[in-house]
């Protein structure tokens, strides 16, 4: 066995002799590892040319070609080829959504979405404009605005600075 790193070794026999990076725990997971080397890819996509191992992952990557979004968020009926990426998305629901647009009602998580939804209201989009300055005045008023709400909620008089 070599040393790898201060206080981990690795055993040469349990290294890909394909790829020269790979290291197994164990002899079967080696050989589950050495055959994604030697397995062809018999799967081409008719489309671009992409050739993939598993059916299963041509299937998902002819979405790209077809625009297929089978998984729809519940909430806002947003459609995505992926579930992971659905899931993923689901959880902007979940959270708080703190800062506040004055001007349409548009609520966001992160203040700093809410700046620069504010430069489309603003019509600036150049970073250092007087526009982008008068919307980052915006939200900080609209942060303290929230805190001080909290505050008053939860009785809280701790400084959120």
């Amino acid at each position: 066995m070599r040393q790898m790193h201060s206080n981990s070794t690795v055993n040469e026999a349990l290294k890909c002799t394909k790829c020269k990076q790979y290291v197994a725990k164990n002899e079967q997971d080696l050989a589950r590892h050495i055959a994604i080397h030697d397995k062809a890819r018999n799967h081409m996509c008719d489309q671009c040319g992409k050739t993939f191992k598993h059916p299963s992952k041509l299937r998902l990557h002819q979405r790209i070609h077809t625009g297929e979004k089978p998984y729809q968020c519940r909430e806002c009926k947003k459609r995505f080829r992926l579930s992971h990426i659905l899931k993923a998305h689901e959880e902007i629901h979940l959270s708080t959504k703190a800062y506040c647009c004055n001007q349409c009602g548009k609520a966001f998580r992160v203040s700093k979405n809410l700046v620069q939804h504010q430069m489309y209201h603003c019509g600036s989009s150049r970073k250092g404009s007087n526009k982008n300055t008068e919307a980052k005045t915006r939200v900080k008023n609209l942060e303290q605005q929230w805190r001080t709400s909290q505050e008053s909620a939860w009785g809280n008089t701790d400084s959120y600075s």
